[in-house]
């Protein structure tokens, strides 16, 4: 038949999660004579069986063909591995000839050690032991650190203190910065630190938590010390009010404040000094209370400093560590500090 109409019966399985009837576009495909056109649905369709007219103008078709018919809304997409996309089905984006630029909430979670979403998705935001690791050790955008030169059982630890927590991150790093700057400001959010272990030589992660029992604790005393620097501020130099900034996810990504102060304090120096921080990758109001009372604790209270020579009794201390110091002509027995640098 040249140059005429030809229905078609076409039986087509419908899927009621898709709105077919605004899909009436078909490709048309001869056994023989090859790609003959497009063919459109005679009526918006609710059956398997659709009614086509194919209009085949001067097409010559061959003798016993026959023919494909296939939607043309079921096109896959192409893999852009690597590359976040959306796909829009069925969208409706208005009238106006200037629409508003597309604005989307994404989220992810890295499970690198496979401890299960109870302790990588923390109430939608990631857990930063987990964001550390990814970037050591990712080959694209983080250090390519092999995973063999991680410590997995110090990250796993962390990793469930920050779930038990409740203290997860929610970041956006779309500009260029250094491994330093970027794990940096996640450790500063979960309080912790990262170094390489001299005797393992694995990279490792430590949490300034209260987890030891002081009675335990290594002890080093005059015998063990060759100098040693002392300070601690007066009660005036330290801040009894902490003003905490950040960016609640759960009201539309607005900036949002917590307060914690110390009435103690407040009473022992007459009166209120306060301490402004920025905290914006947390995302809500519980995880931002708990690190506004950990900063409180650092600044309400004179906390001493001490920097001290010592000799190979300290050899296994490391950065996050703690331990016990006795100097009795300032007055420390048994004094508690964490270690914030070591120079070897």
């Amino acid at each position: 038949v040249c140059g005429a109409e030809l229905s078609v019966t076409y039986e087509y399985t419908s899927d009621s999660t898709k709105p077919y009837y605004y899909a009436r576009e078909f490709s048309v495909v001869g056994s023989i004579s090859g790609p003959i056109g497009t063919a459109f649905a005679n009526f918006a369709f609710a059956s398997v069986q659709i009614g086509f007219t194919i209009q085949t103008g001067s097409i010559d078709f061959s003798p016993g063909d026959y023919w494909t018919i296939g939607t043309l809304t079921a096109r896959t997409s192409p893999n852009y591995r690597g590359i976040s996309y959306a796909v829009f089905d069925t969208f409706y984006v208005g009238v106006s000839s200037s629409p508003r630029p597309f604005l989307f909430i994404v989220r992810r979670c890295p499970d690198p050690l496979a401890m299960g979403p109870t302790i990588a998705n923390i109430n939608g935001d990631a857990n930063g032991a987990f964001a550390i690791y990814d970037l050591l050790t990712d080959d694209r955008y983080g250090l390519g650190i092999l995973p063999g030169r991680i410590d997995a059982t110090a990250f796993s630890y962390a990793a469930t203190v920050l779930a038990t927590e409740g203290l997860g991150i929610s970041m956006l790093f779309d500009s260029q910065q250094t491994a330093d700057q970027i794990i940096g400001e996640i450790l500063r959010h979960i309080d912790g630190v990262v170094y390489v272990d001299m005797t393992t030589g694995l990279w490792t992660l430590k949490l300034a938590r209260g987890d030891y029992d002081p009675t335990t604790l290594p002890e080093i005393g005059v015998d063990d010390i060759d100098k040693i620097q002392f300070s601690r501020p007066s009660w005036l130099e330290t801040s009894n009010q902490v003003t905490l900034s950040y960016i609640d996810r759960g009201q539309d990504f607005n900036t949002r404040t917590v307060k914690a102060e110390d009435n103690g304090n407040i009473a022992v120096t007459g009166e209120t000094r306060t301490e402004d921080v920025t905290f914006n990758g947390l995302s809500n109001g519980s995880a931002a209370a708990l690190v506004c009372a950990r900063c409180l604790k650092g600044f309400t209270y004179p906390i001493a400093k001490v920097t001290l020579t010592v000799n190979r009794k300290a050899w296994s201390y490391r950065i996050g560590g703690v331990f016990k110091l006795t100097w009795v002509p300032l007055g420390l027995v048994g004094e508690v500090f964490r270690i914030a640098r070591i120079g070897y």
